[in-house]
Parts: structure tokens; C-alpha cells; sequence
């Protein structure tokens, strides 16, 4: 008997395997960038920050110095009735730098996916993302400290 698997779009149960149909209807078209916050101030605004904190956050914290290319919000501005929180939207502390590189893409395959797990959860989603940050750094200390001690190990006398 094939086993029934919840949809992650829309809840629908459907055979393991299938596609949902909710899958197979074409996107609805998105509204203009405007419309969704990002006007002639968030333009300006954005180039500043960017000069500011010109480097993609989660490079850092990886130790890989890459030029950011946007500005996200770490807890998104939208609320789920379509309106906005401009609060969220405006407030400094909820911005950091990402970059969108094809080659990185921070934005895309690490913080996209996160803001898809806790659409319904803000609070849970800076949490998350702050996790995952703390989780970099520390990978990327490891990945010093074993550095260190090969460099150490190869720069000793031998007998």
C-alpha cells in the first residue's frame, strides 16, 4: 500500500513518490517590486548599507571574504495578510548582508530554505539563522585549528 506524505506547499496528502497538484498550477505572478516594500528609499538605503557592510555575513562567518550583492531582512518585513511591518522593514538591527553569487549564494541555499521551514515562526527563524551563523564560525575555527596543527606537525625536525 503507498504510503501518504503531506504536501510542504499547501497540506494536501498525496502518494509518496507523486506530485501534488498544487506542483504542477504555475506560480501566481508576483506583484511589482514596489508594491512589495522595496521603493526609491529601500534602493538607497540598501547601496548604503551594502558600502557599509560590504561583506555577505555568512561568508564571514565561514572565513570567505565575498562581496554581498543585497540586503536582507533576518526577520522578513511581510506579514502573511500581505501587509507590510514597516518597522521590520526600516529597522537597521533587522538587516545584514547577503550575498546572491552563483557560486555561493547564501541568500538562496541557506537562508531561503530556513524562511520556508518558519514562514509561520519569526522568532524561530532568527534563531535559526543565528544557529546556523554560530555554526559556520565554529566549523570554520575547526577547520583553522587543524591548519594549525598540520603546519606544526610538517615544520618539525625530523630525527
Amino acid at each position: 500500500m503507498p504510503r501518504l506524505i503531506k504536501c510542504r506547499r499547501c497540506g494536501h496528502l498525496t502518494q509518496q513518490g507523486s506530485t501534488c497538484t498544487c506542483a504542477q498550477q504555475p506560480p501566481p505572478p508576483r506583484s511589482s517590486t514596489t508594491a512589495r516594500g522595496y521603493d526609491s528609499w529601500w534602493k538607497t538605503y540598501s547601496e548604503r548599507f551594502r558600502r557599509q557592510h560590504p561583506y555577505c555575513v555568512a561568508c564571514l562567518a565561514r572565513g570567505i571574504y565575498s562581496t554581498a550583492c543585497l540586503v536582507d531582512h533576518t526577520i522578513p518585513f511581510h506579514r502573511g495578510d500581505g501587509s507590510i511591518d514597516e518597522f521590520l522593514r526600516r529597522d537597521p538591527a533587522n538587516h545584514q548582508s547577503l550575498c546572491d553569487h552563483s557560486y555561493h549564494d547564501c541568500h538562496g541555499l541557506l537562508k531561503k530554505p530556513l524562511e520556508t521551514r518558519f514562514r509561520d515562526n519569526p522568532q524561530r527563524l532568527k534563531i535559526g539563522w543565528e544557529r546556523l551563523l554560530e555554526q559556520l564560525r565554529q566549523e570554520q575555527r575547526a577547520g583553522c585549528r587543524q591548519d594549525a596543527q598540520r603546519q606544526t606537525t610538517n615544520a618539525r625536525p625530523g630525527p
